[in-house]
């Protein structure tokens, strides 16, 4: 599930420190899906990639949500 926010930022470095209100849209938004859709007793994992090293491939900011199976680390 992405999780995108309306307005635009390239990447998480780019938003403003005076925008915390973003931030929490974001992830009450997450908190929302996730019990809406019921995965928040099992868990999930939330991603943000900023710039090239990341794999950033999309220049907005977003969330991957990720649930439905167990996952451990490193990723993959």
């Amino acid at each position: 599930i992405l999780v995108i926010p309306r307005e635009h930022y390239c990447a998480i470095h780019d938003v403003p420190g005076n925008r915390g209100d973003l931030f929490a849209h974001l992830f009450a938004a997450v908190s929302h899906i996730v019990t809406q859709e019921g995965i928040a007793a099992n868990g999930y994992r939330l991603i943000i990639n900023a710039g090239k090293n990341s794999g950033q491939e999309v220049p907005h900011i977003h969330l991957h949500l990720l649930a439905g199976r167990r996952m451990g680390w490193p990723p993959g």
